[in-house]
């Protein structure tokens, strides 16, 4: 069964359009918990009407709108062949965040941050979709390839990507970029570059020919860009506040803004689009805006376009342009005078006559603080566990179970006292709320998806190994029953974090939840749509694959392939799932478990206290 009931789509290259129309009586789950009184559901329905010859931007795929089928994960194939016009979901969300964890994880001050662009030239067929899965091996001795991200798909003559990559450049290092070539989803070239060569060319680019590895044939070139990122942008935050639009004239259209970066110099990508506003007596005032500096620009002077539009519209209605290293107050509007989209060169006729309004706002920025430094400011770190007690996991007494209670630790015992023990140290009570799901508990005649394996009023169990005696326990007073739905956790974990944040405001919590499942979840789409208003909350959560079931569902979740999106089109506002398979670190032992699994935690942390203010200092 599907995720999201929805028709099927016939894919057509050339006549993709997508209607998204609104409910405004029908808001988010969780909408008390997200305190996001913003965000609506949207509906996602097909339309092929004929093209209009509008010139459309091609865009990444955590923008576009797409419909979810968890059977076989059909829904990635097709989100990845499938090439639409320009459609946006609602809600605020940054483009192109695609960073490299593992490589900026290794990095270290021998390193400098420098951003990938990539570029198909003169390709022969513009009708098919071009995509690009990069891969970077950081030592070439050993031969290692990490999979970093593959590109959107687009079509075109030259394709300028909006999908860029930040990685870490090291002198003494010879690193070797890795681009696939992909054809309407299928390989057809591999090309490798040498990130010393292209750091010691002219312009730090390089391009080669495609060769199709089936036909031989020339197909193209590609264009590998490197750019230093200037480490004053790199560790700030852009901060807009007190954010005003004024119009000539007052209308009931809905309106959103796309704010585009010239990082290349060669094409405009966006890199944020605002929430949906509408005119009241002509005027509009805004939230308070942040991004990453270095996503929204490359040098202190350089300009930044504000393409505007209406809901209604595929293309910007009107735009504005201006640097953040002047910004004159107020910002002129312009009028859009043509049906294609902003260009460095093109002539926008930037005249009195058609200037229809004005922006006025502040601008700041904002230190960046690393996870060290929330440590030292104080943020209290808590760590929730939850453990799937469903069938598919073999009775307890039975060796093949999951969940043996032998002498020796079954995988549940080692995942939990592995990963407990390191988030333990930041956990400053040893205080750790235990939950089961998919079980029967002791007294209990139906299956419970949420419950205290302790059964007691509280699940707060103290010291790891107390957690541990307390599971061994449980076994014997558990009937393993199913489904495995993972929302009634995870809506218990999000009332935990709002009743904490309501009773101590001024404290800075932390909450990392730990699923350890042994596979197929049966509410993927209810656990998509609740982990994206999780993103609002100081939440991460670590799943923890057992055994060696079917995980594809658990790498949707993951989101490293695809941004976490739900069947309405809403996009995450940040990446807080991690998923890892205990199968694959058996052997390596506990540490390298441990490692995998928390590996993104601080990233995590910095990135949700960075979109939410809190901490933050001002250095300029």
């Amino acid at each position: 069964m599907g995720i999201c009931s929805s028709p099927n789509t016939k894919k057509s290259k050339n006549n993709q359009n997508t209607d998204v129309n609104t409910n405004p009586n029908d808001s988010l789950t969780m909408k008390k918990i997200t305190g996001n009184e913003n965000n609506k559901n949207i509906e996602v329905k097909e339309d092929h009407q004929k093209n209009d010859n509008i010139e459309t931007k091609k865009f990444p795929n955590s923008e576009r709108i797409y419909d979810l089928h968890s059977k076989d994960l059909d829904f990635l194939e097709n989100f990845k062949k499938n090439y639409q016009k320009r459609n946006f979901p609602k809600g605020e969300y940054i483009f192109n965040k695609k960073l490299d964890n593992k490589i900026l994880n290794e990095s270290d001050k021998l390193s400098t941050k420098v951003e990938l662009f990539i570029s198909l030239l003169k390709l022969k067929n513009n009708s098919l979709n071009y995509s690009v899965k990069v891969f970077i091996c950081n030592n070439k001795k050993y031969g290692q390839f990490d999979f970093l991200k593959e590109t959107e798909q687009n079509l075109g003559f030259d394709i300028f990507y909006g999908t860029t990559f930040l990685l870490d450049y090291y002198f003494e290092k010879e690193q070797i970029i890795r681009c696939q070539i992909m054809e309407e989803g299928k390989k057809i070239s591999i090309i490798e570059f040498s990130v010393s060569y292209i750091m010691g060319s002219q312009n730090f680019k390089c391009i080669k020919k495609i060769i199709n590895q089936n036909s031989k044939n020339e197909i193209g070139e590609i264009e590998l860009t490197l750019k230093q990122i200037d480490n004053t942008l790199e560790n700030t935050i852009s901060e807009f506040s007190d954010i005003e639009f004024e119009f000539n004239e007052n209308d009931n259209y809905e309106r959103f803004f796309i704010l585009n970066n010239y990082n290349d110099g060669k094409v405009w990508r966006p890199c944020y689009k605002s929430m949906e506003f509408k005119l009241n007596n002509n005027r509009s005032k805004l939230k308070k805006i942040r991004i990453d500096s270095f996503f929204l620009r490359e040098t202190e002077n350089q300009n930044i376009i504000m393409e505007i539009y209406k809901t209604t519209d595929s293309y910007p209605s009107s735009y504005a342009q201006f640097s953040l290293n002047n910004i004159n107050s107020p910002i002129i509007i312009y009028k859009k005078l043509n049906k294609t989209n902003i260009t460095n060169n093109n002539n926008n006729n930037n005249d009195d006559n058609n200037i229809i309004g004005k922006i006025t706002l502040v601008h700041k920025l904002i230190k960046k603080l690393t996870f060290i430094d929330y440590l030292k400011k104080g943020i209290d770190i808590n760590l929730d566990i939850a453990i799937d007690y469903t069938i598919s996991n073999g009775k307890p007494n039975e060796k093949k179970s999951l969940h043996y209670d032998g002498e020796e630790p079954n995988d549940y015992e080692k995942a939990i006292l592995s990963c407990g023990k390191i988030v333990g140290y930041y956990d400053r009570d040893q205080i750790f709320p235990v939950y089961g799901f998919g079980g029967i508990p002791k007294n209990e005649k139906a299956v419970n998806h949420c419950f205290n394996i302790n059964f007691q009023e509280s699940p707060d169990i103290k010291t790891i190994d107390e957690v541990i005696r307390v599971y061994k326990k449980s076994l014997k007073e558990i009937k393993f029953s199913g489904p495995t739905f993972f929302s009634p956790i995870i809506i218990k974990v999000m009332e935990e974090i709002s009743l904490k944040i309501e009773k101590h405001p001024k404290d800075n919590y932390y909450e990392i939840l730990m699923i350890l499942t042994d596979g197929i979840i049966n509410d993927m789409k209810e656990t998509i749509k609740l982990l994206i208003d999780c993103a609002n909350l100081p939440l991460s959560v670590i799943i923890i694959g057992i055994g060696k079931s079917d995980f594809s569902n658990m790498i949707v979740l993951d989101g490293d392939e695809f941004p976490l999106t739900d069947c309405n089109g809403r996009v995450t506002r940040r990446d807080l799932v991690q998923f890892v398979q205990y199968e694959q670190f058996k052997q390596g032992g506990k540490e390298e478990l441990a490692e995998e699994v928390l590996k993104e935690i601080p990233r995590q942390v910095e990135e949700y206290y960075s979109l939410t203010g809190n901490f933050n200092e001002k250095v300029f």
